[in-house]
Order: C-alpha cells, then structure tokens, then sequence
C-alpha cells in the first residue's frame, strides 16, 4: 500500500495522538451532554412557517393580541334523548369548569352553553334589555342538587325550557353550541329553526400560547379530568384541537421511549453476532452514541426552538451511524484476520476507510444543506443539525472506533481471532453474480418494474402529456406546472398534509375523535383581520370592565 496517500498520513497522525484524541471527545461529549437539558421543545407548527412572510407575521400579531389561536373542541353526546336533559346540562357544566381552571385557559374566551359570556337575550315587561346566563351557576335542578323535600322537578324543566329560548333566539351562536337534527330526516338542522333535536352539544375552550411550554403535564391532566366523563355509558366524549392533538404526540413520543432502546439492543445483538467479541459490539454504539449526545447537545446549547419532528436526527445519525461503524469494525478485523496486529490493524481499517467514509457523509451533508435553503425554520433546523451530526460520525466513529481498538484490545501470544460466517461468502457470491452475465437481468427488471409503477401511482405520463398539449408558451406552463393545480405534473401525488393521520393511525383515539367530531361539528377554514384604532379604547369598551360586570352579576352585587 502507499502510505505517502494523504488517507494513511491521517491515519499515521490519529494513531500518534490517539490518547489526546480520544481525551478531547469525551471532553466534548461531556460538554454536550450537559447541554441536553436545555432543549427547547415545542410541537407548534407556526414555527414551520416562514415567520419573515408578512401573512405570518399578521396571523402572529392576531393571535397574540386576541387568542382563540389554541381552541380545543370537546364535544357531549347522549346516546339517548336530546340534550335539554339535567344530566346533560350539568355534566357539560362540569366539563366546561374542568377545561376552565386548566392552567393557560383564556376562560374569557370559552363558548358553551355554561360559559359565562353565553346569554339569554330578551326584553323584560317593562320594555328594558335583559341579559341573563343560560343556565344557573350551580347548574339545573335536580334531585342530587337539591333535598327531596325541597325539590321541584318543574323548576328544573324552566331552567331547561330558559336555556332552550335562549339559544332559540340566538341562530349565530346555536350552531356554535349545538348540534341539531330533523327529526324526521335527520338532517342537520340551520339555526333559526325551533323543532329540531338537540342530539349533542360543544365547549369551545381557548388557552394562551403559555400552554405551548407545559405541553406535556398540561394534556396529561386534560385527559385525566376527561376520561372520568369518556366512562359514563350514557355519553359520548369526544376531543379535537390544536393544543390536545400536539400536546398528545409529545406525550406518545415520551410514553414509546422504549423503541429508541430497543433499536440500540438489537444494533448491539447484531454487531455482538458479527464481530463475535464484546468490544466489536461495544465501540460503534459508543462512537454513535457520542455523535447523538453532540447533536443533542449543540441543539440544547443554540436554544434552537424545537418540534418533535427533530427527534428524527438522533434516530438518522443512528441509522447512518451504525453503517458507517459497522464498516470502519469489519474493516478491522478483517486486517487483524490477516494477520495484522492491533496497531496496524487499526492504520489499515483507517486509512482504507475514511476516504469513503468522508465522500459519503459529505453527500449527506450536501442533501441536508438543500434543505436550509427553505425559510422554513424546521427544514432549517433539521439541516443544521443533521449536517452537524453527520460531520461529527467522522471523528466519533470513523476514527475512534479504531483508536479504541488499539488502545483496549490485547493482543494476546497465539490468538486466533473467529472467523467470518460462510453465509456470507454465499451472499457475496450469489449478489456478484447477479453483475454479470444472464442475473443482470434481475437487478434491471427490479428497477424497471419500480420505474412502471411509479408511473403508474403518480400518473405522471398524464401529466406531462396534458402540459404537452396547451397551448400556452412554454414559459408560463412551467409557471403553472410548479404554482398551481392547473397543470400539474403529477395528478396521481397528493398535495397538501394531513397533519393528524400523517402524525397519528387511523384507529388511534385523536384521529377517530376528529373523524367523529368532523360528522358532529365540521371545520371551517377562517382567517382574521386586525383592524386597530388609534385611539385608545373608552373604559366601558375594555374586556377588564367586563370581567368586573360579570363577576358582579354572578355575585348578585352592584357594579
């Protein structure tokens, strides 16, 4: 071999001073790890957009100006009868408080039939407006909330037939609150009719962007509080929203630690098999797990915000490590196998390796660099972090894997290293054959069938001919092509994400919810305009004089 190559030189030089080597990156790996508690984590897909754009930026201002930017629906059905029944009422009363004295809930914004904002509108006898809640504040009379001697089921029936008229008088809130069905059809009743069937009713909970930082214990307590109601056979309880479906997939990532173990075990049962020696096993997972702690690290040490899509990087550089170790071990121990000693076992598996090792992490580097080109600050970080990561596997695992194999594996007098496993020679042989002669007819066949099919899935050979056939100049089909569904290349390939089957399965409990809810309460797709005035608003106007009204009101004390 030449080993005036610039490959063996820096192979010479790590071995000369493997010892501060391997000193520096523990130091470095110590460093990092104490940074890892300081990464800021937080599944808000606002951080997705370019926060530059002027739109962003708008929606940003709204929502932390007026809220109802994090709402959470949570919707009581009865399985049996309507809504106006006492149970009902006062179990959406108690849920409704639950949600309410959640920590960051905007309880000024709350929309249900027990929020304090929700009136009854009318006029008295005398001809003056009257404003009063929907239902009382210690909920509708029943036996439980009054003795049998004193209770009167026909207050309990006014109480019910109030809160009817009121929503009754109110078409644009109704709707917000309550589902309504024909009872003949069944169909989804409008807002101004009287005769329907109330079949379920909602609370629209608001909370503070406060709740983006306490995610995890926030939804933990919110499903607890819920699932006490979920239980009862006599309703259905279903759940959608922002916060709860973000906040739940932060919980499903912690509560499925386990995985990421797991995968470590079965790369070291795997390595333990292959090299057949402990420290064959060992050193790659520690050299992987070093570039994971640095990448880790320097996330916690930039105060980089999160999503809990990054958790991709630790298990990519894990995926893409454990090659590259494997590699750089194999490479060693075939040298010892020939007869190399520790030493030079190590300069040859090193000076072999890094030179491929180095051309295929800097293409990784390259295709996580496209990504930073996006003012997406996701794709941004997600490149950062990932070209950092794949640039630390040269010096954790290319070079240290076999550094420690020359300071802590012994030669011993006579040894005789295992040999490798003749399936191995057998697959070598059968895939080489597949580079020659009549079996380069399977690899072709593979790619072309792959080619066909996709094809065939993304309709692509539609859209080029549709773009083929306008008539437009070339110039603005292109534009078209790549800003618009008017001439798309690919017709087959979904556009747009569908964050809640994409982030959860199909007969998951947030996903099945939202499928219900959907049928219960569709969505609607709104956008806000702030207008602002430049003087400041009159003290009547301001939502603290409300705040004081209401309280009053409730108290039964003069404002």
């Amino acid at each position: 071999m030449n080993t005036n190559k610039i490959n063996f030189r820096f192979s010479a030089f790590a071995l000369k001073f493997r010892w501060l080597i391997l000193v520096v990156t523990l130091g470095i790996t110590a460093f990092f790890a104490m940074q890892i508690p300081k990464i800021d984590i937080k599944n808000d897909p606002d951080t997705l957009l370019p926060q530059s754009n002027r739109y962003v930026a708008t929606n940003n201002f709204v929502e932390s100006f007026f809220g109802m930017a994090n709402l959470c629906v949570v919707s009581v059905e009865p399985k049996e009868g309507s809504v106006y029944q006492p149970w009902v009422v006062n179990m959406t009363q108690q849920i409704h408080n639950e949600m309410a004295s959640l920590p960051a809930a905007a309880n000024a914004n709350f929309i249900s039939i027990a929020a304090q904002k929700v009136k009854n509108m009318g006029v008295t006898e005398d001809g003056s407006l009257s404003f009063k809640r929907l239902i009382p504040i210690e909920g509708i009379s029943t036996p439980e909330t009054e003795t049998m001697n004193s209770f009167d089921y026909a207050e309990g029936q006014k109480q019910l037939d109030f809160m009817k008229e009121g929503l009754d008088n109110n078409p644009v809130l109704k709707p917000m609150v309550l589902l309504e069905r024909d009872p003949i059809t069944g169909e989804k009743c409008g807002g101004v009719r009287t005769d329907c069937d109330a079949k379920a009713t909602f609370i629209i909970a608001d909370f503070t962007n406060d709740v983006k930082g306490m995610y995890v214990p926030w939804v933990r307590e919110f499903v607890k509080r819920l699932d006490k109601y979920a239980d009862d056979p006599r309703v259905n309880i279903s759940i959608a929203g922002e916060p709860y479906f973000l906040a739940w997939m932060m919980v499903q990532l912690i509560d499925h630690w386990y995985l990421f173990v797991a995968s470590i075990l079965i790369a070291f049962i795997i390595l333990l098999a292959e090299t057949k020696t402990l420290k064959g096993a060992i050193f790659p997972l520690m050299g992987v797990g070093m570039s994971i702690v640095w990448t880790l690290g320097i996330m916690g040490w930039s105060g980089f915000t999160l999503t809990t899509m990054m958790v991709l990087t630790p298990m990519l550089i894990l995926a893409v490590g454990m090659g590259h170790a494997i590699q750089i071990t194999r490479r060693y121990m075939k040298a010892r196998r020939d007869g190399e000693n520790v030493t030079n076992g190590a300069y040859v598996a090193l000076g072999f390796v890094i030179v491929p090792a180095t051309l295929s992490i800097v293409t990784d580097a390259i295709g996580f660099a496209t990504l930073a080109s996006v003012d997406i600050s996701f794709y941004k970080a997600y490149a950062y972090f990932g070209m950092f990561g794949m640039f630390s596997l040269l010096i954790t695992t290319t070079t240290l894997i076999p550094l420690l194999m020359s300071i802590f594996d012994k030669q011993k007098e006579g040894e005789k290293l295992p040999s490798g496993y003749a399936w191995e020679g057998k697959m070598a042989s059968i895939v080489g054959g597949l580079t020659r002669g009549v079996g380069v007819v399977i690899p072709f066949g593979i790619v072309i069938a792959i080619i066909m099919t996709s094809i065939h899935y993304t309709k692509i050979d539609e859209g080029i001919a549709k773009i083929a056939a306008d008539e437009r100049p070339f110039v603005e089909k292109m534009k078209l092509a790549t800003t618009s569904d008017e001439l798309d290349l690919m017709p087959g390939v979904e556009k747009g994400i569908d964050y809640a089957q994409a982030a959860f399965k199909n007969y998951s409990r947030p996903v099945q919810d939202i499928f219900h809810l959907n049928t219960l309460m569709p969505g609607v797709i709104s956008f806000s305009i702030p207008i602002r005035g430049k003087q400041p608003l009159l003290p009547e106007c301001d939502d603290a004089y409300y705040d004081a009204y209401y309280d009053a009101e409730d108290n039964g004390t003069p404002y």
